[in-house]
């Protein structure tokens, strides 16, 4: 499984999927954000919810970047949060990602 990444609004009555981070692509995100210090995509939580707002979204932006270095990193899955990232940032959303 993963975690779905979701776009909500911001008075919670509409959501949009964007797509499922799956566990294993979520794993090796993990274990680069150590390395890396990254301080948003390290808060993701395989087994709960987690959501990030506006001023967190431009943070995960710049890690994203700093990820897609690593030829290990599915860029499919970098590409899933920069997706949702974006539609986020330009509807004036969060982004939630939900754990199962």
């Amino acid at each position: 499984m993963g975690v779905n990444i979701v776009i909500i609004s911001r008075d919670k009555l509409q959501q949009e999927e964007i797509g499922i981070l799956l566990e294993e692509d979520l794993k090796i995100i993990n274990e680069l954000t150590a390395i890396e210090n990254l301080k948003c995509l390290n808060l993701i939580d395989p087994y709960d919810d987690t959501t990030f707002n506006k001023k967190q979204l431009s943070q995960i932006k710049e890690e994203i970047k700093r990820l897609k270095k690593y030829k290990q990193v599915n860029q499919e899955a970098l590409n899933l949060i920069s997706i949702a990232v974006e539609k986020a940032i330009n509807t004036n959303c969060y982004i939630q990602l939900i754990g199962d």
